[in-house]
């Protein structure tokens, strides 16, 4: 049973921190079961394209589905950062099995991210 610890309001954000061992755990094994129905060699090649496109400004490949605000989007406003990535590669190595499944298109990336963040 969890109770609130605190209640912390501000013009931006409300937050309601919660005495719940369980809670991050929970989130963790969204993220973590999502990967596992992921394929870890073409989760890599997504995860390296898109850090040569953040850090040296490289061309996404063809093959790999990318929104188009996202390639008009400067480094910030994207929303995506190396720190990111390199979560993301951590848990495809320890996670990931040899499954169809692949970051490789738009909206199976985003939730992802969604699920890190």
């Amino acid at each position: 049973m969890s109770k609130f610890i605190t209640k912390y309001k501000s013009p931006f954000v409300s937050l309601n921190i919660m005495n719940d061992d369980h809670k991050v755990y929970e989130q963790y094994k969204q993220l973590r079961n999502r990967i596992r129905s992921t394929s870890i060699e073409d989760n890599m090649y997504v995860i390296w394209a898109y850090s040569q496109n953040l850090l040296l400004d490289n061309p996404i490949p063809p093959d790999i589905e990318v929104h188009q605000d996202y390639l008009a989007k400067n480094f910030v406003q994207k929303g995506l950062y190396p720190w990111d990535l390199e979560i993301l590669a951590k848990e495809t190595i320890l996670n990931a099995a040899n499954s169809q499944y692949s970051y490789n298109r738009h909206e199976s990336f985003k939730k992802l991210l969604f699920l890190l963040k």
